[in-house]
Parts: C-alpha cells; structure tokens; sequence
C-alpha cells in the first residue's frame, strides 16, 4: 500500500519461500521496492512503469507451469491470463476490470491472497467444484 510492506506480509513471505519460488514483480512506483524487500527471499524485478503488463505477462510465462500470480491493476491482467491460477487483491487501493475479470479468486487484502497458500484447505473451498 503506497509502497510499503501491510504488517503481517512479510512473515508470511518468509514462511512461504520454504514451499515456493516467490517473484515480486512491480513497476514500484513510489521507488520503494528495494527498501521493503531487501530482507525478504525473495526475486525482485522492476518491469517498466510504462509497459509493465507486458513485462509481467512474458516473465511469468517464462515461468512455465504452477504458477500462482497476485495483483490488483491493470498491469496484472495479462499475468493472470498466464498464470495457473490468478488472485486479485481487492482492497484499499481498489482493483482494475481487466484483471478482476481474469481473476481465479478475489480477496479483501494481501493478508488474504498469502494466507490461501499457507492455509491450502482455503483453495479447496473455494475452487472445488
């Protein structure tokens, strides 16, 4: 949120890195990115403030298969195409049409997308058929 780390994202990325190769990727507009991250294990990748979408959709495409991507803007549509499966943060900044409608799962807050992988049972609710 205005390019700082919520409480509670950080722990949780830590515990994460344990199951899965995390990739942020981001146009970091505020210039923050480095500074937040820099004790995280985590890829960083600044994509272009202005092409940024299509940055985003070719590394993950790059990625090749299991691939869960999280994001709210415009810049996240075409990620979430590529993805596996595809979480939109709804949440104070709002979120862009284009990427709620290739959205897998929608949720309140980045607390919420990262909990849904540490809490497993929380997709299957959700997705299951």
């Amino acid at each position: 949120m205005d390019g700082r780390l919520l409480a509670g994202i950080s722990d949780r990325l830590v515990k994460l890195a344990d199951l899965f190769d995390i990739y942020v990727l981001t146009a970091d507009i505020y210039g923050t990115v480095a500074e937040e991250y820099s004790d995280l294990p985590v890829n960083l990748t600044v994509v272009s403030y202005m092409n940024g979408g299509a940055d985003k959709e070719r590394l993950v495409s790059g990625l090749g298969s299991g691939v869960i991507a999280v994001g709210n803007g415009k810049n996240d549509a075409g990620m979430f195409k590529a993805a596996d499966l595809a979480i939109l943060v709804l949440g104070r900044e709002g979120a862009q049409q284009q990427a709620l409608a290739n959205a897998d799962i929608i949720v309140s807050s980045g607390i919420d997308a990262l909990d849904l992988l540490l809490k497993p049972s929380r997709l299957i609710a959700t997705l299951r058929l």
